[in-house]
């Protein structure tokens, strides 16, 4: 495979549209340029990525049993902009992890993620290894950071993975070592209260299926941003002294959990009756990278498909990065990492929208929080240029006015239960980025079939209420969008 995708395309939905493209035979890269491409440079990017050779049974995990298979559902209201825009039929799906289990994709990778680590310090120390065998007479910690869906995953993961594993394990004190692995987050106060409350729920989950005290596992709240949170979490670990993993929200194994989603919307399509010679655009909105396993994924199972990551302006650091190497190479980048000259998103970023009450705290709404990360890791950037062919980045306001309302409608119309259509911002991101760039994307524009990650499903009810009340302008929304 070759260290570069060709045609390689970064779009910004901005004021005006930048186009970045590679062609690899000859490290020739135009951009950026206005859609005149009235700029041009040569790329100083030479060197060999280290890429994660990938095959299609990576992304077939043992811990499949442990989630659901959700649906694929088609989305009529989109399908019929976009076929204005484009000025052919096409056909547009949803694969709707709303309904997954804790209501998000993540459980997937982060499963998968967690099972691997914690079956390699158990096999270590059957195979006699004293430290391995320590740390679990110590308890093993299994620790993250994040904005939500991740931490509650990881807590509900730790759950799993002992259920697994206790099924097997035959030895007494093996059994008993592996009821002392605890869940350890690390969070922001200021993260959606559904999120807070999904991750204590979680925890309380962990604790009521092993029997245990209020004082096992670790869920720390006290953070302004979550830089900071990720800065304590890395002292935790520290201080740890080899007791304490860190599960990567972008490592190869929680990459290989997140493509079975892949696995599971390449036979939904046969299903349907679209074959694997028909063009497939595949969206996925991507923070720190982890999801990046799905794209890749779709990319093997189903090769004349499309890998297209989704990002806002507000979260749009792992475009930017994108972008800049462009300009500077791969290996100078890396450089960056660690110093100020490293791209991240604000601490202070702002709100989608903010609303104001007179007899309570008013309420700040960050719609996109999934992807709401300082900065993607490291191992995804390269993942990301040998596997990416696009990547934009839309406006979460457009998003929480206008796709989610369309997207929620179809919902509506398929499941007739209000409390199934769950459309949270990373999903309405997805859906933004077609509607905005279907006719100008060539990845989307000679697309056959697009299919969207519906992510998330744990939603504030304000944001319920909202989506509800502005169902009755469905049809204005519709037409703004129209060419």
């Amino acid at each position: 495979m070759s260290y570069l995708k060709s045609q390689l395309k970064l779009l910004s939905a901005s004021v005006s549209v930048s186009l970045f493209m590679v062609i690899s035979s000859g490290s020739v890269w135009c951009g950026p340029c206005q859609e005149t491409d009235s700029n041009s440079w040569i790329s100083s990017a030479q060197s060999v990525l280290k890429h994660v050779d990938f095959k299609v049974s990576d992304f077939d995990v043992p811990t499949k049993a442990y989630y659901y298979k959700t649906p694929l559902i088609e989305l009529p209201t989109l399908e019929s902009i976009v076929k204005a825009k484009v000025g052919r039929d096409i056909k547009i799906f949803i694969k709707d992890e709303a309904q997954q289990k804790n209501d998000s994709f993540k459980i997937r990778g982060v499963l998968y993620e967690i099972y691997v680590a914690i079956t390699d310090v158990i096999n270590r120390a059957k195979n006699h290894d004293p430290k391995a065998l320590e740390i679990l007479e110590k308890g093993l910690k299994i620790v993250t950071q994040s904005t939500g869906n991740h931490g509650i995953n990881l807590i509900s993961g730790v759950a799993d993975t002992i259920d697994l594993l206790l099924k097997t394990e035959s030895d007494p004190y093996f059994r008993e070592l592996i009821k002392k692995i605890e869940p350890v987050v690390f969070t922001s106060k200021s993260i959606a209260d559904v999120k807070k409350s999904g991750m204590v729920a979680a925890m309380e989950r962990y604790r009521s299926s092993l029997g245990l005290s209020s004082g096992s596992g670790i869920l720390d709240d006290r953070y302004s941003s979550y830089e900071e949170a990720v800065n304590k979490r890395k002292q935790y670990i520290k201080e740890s002294e080899g007791r304490a993993l860190y599960m990567e929200h972008a490592g190869t194994d929680i990459m290989k959990g997140h493509g079975s989603i892949a696995l599971e919307v390449n036979d939904q399509l046969k299903e349907k009756g679209i074959s694997e010679d028909q063009k497939l655009a595949f969206l996925m909105p991507v923070g720190a990278g982890g999801p990046l396993g799905a794209l890749t994924a779709m990319k093997l199972v189903r090769p004349n498909s499309e890998a297209i990551m989704v990002q806002t302006l507000t979260f749009g650091a792992f475009v930017r990065i994108l972008k800049e190497i462009d300009q500077i190479g791969y290996e100078e980048y890396l450089k960056h990492i660690g110093t100020d000259l490293e791209i991240k998103n604000s601490q202070t970023p702002e709100p989608t929208i903010e609303y104001q009450y007179a007899d309570k705290k008013n309420l700040k709404i960050y719609f996109p929080d999934g992807i709401g990360v300082d900065t993607p890791e490291k191992n995804a950037i390269g993942v990301a240029m040998d596997h990416l062919d696009a990547a934009v980045m839309v406006d979460d306001r457009e998003a929480y006015h206008k796709s989610s309302i369309l997207v929620q409608k179809d919902l509506l119309d398929h499941y007739q239960d209000a409390s199934k259509a769950r459309v949270g911002g990373t999903s309405a991101i997805a859906a933004e980025a077609v509607l905005t760039f279907a006719d100008k994307l060539p990845q989307m524009k000679n697309a056959d079939v697009i299919v969207i990650t519906g992510t998330e499903g744990n939603i504030l009810p304000e944001i319920v209420e909202y989506q509800k009340s502005r169902l009755k302008d469905v049809d204005s929304i519709k037409s703004g969008y129209m060419p």
